[in-house]
């Protein structure tokens, strides 16, 4: 068997993709793997890169939050409060869609 040089493509491309194979519908597997399955691979990448999304969100909010406090700025540090809380509910519920934390241990309910 010979060598193929490898595929480069950027993760904005490969979630395009995703996102196509996700809102599509079809009856045709793909390289002798069932379409339900590829829809998985699909849906499994596309909620890691919301997951990941979220995680720069968060990171970002944090860091304007701690901005605001160095400032004084109490409004605006209760406003990226509550943004933190938006993104963390988010951010939970995406890695529960995944598996990663058990829906018998969701704390925010």
């Amino acid at each position: 068997m010979s060598e193929t040089a490898p595929i480069v493509v950027t993760l904005d491309q490969v979630r395009e993709t995703a996102r196509r194979i996700v809102n599509h519908q079809s009856s045709r597997g793909a390289i002798g793997v069932s379409v339900h399955h590829v829809m998985a691979m699909a849906q499994a990448l596309c909620a890691l890169d919301d997951i990941a999304r979220l995680a720069a969100e968060s990171a970002a909010t944090r860091a304007e939050m701690h901005r605001a406090g160095v400032s004084g700025d109490a409004a605006g540090v209760h406003a990226a409060d509550d943004r933190l809380t938006e993104i963390e509910a988010e951010l939970h519920a995406e890695l529960m869609t995944l598996g990663f934390i058990p829906t018998e241990q969701d704390p925010l309910q």
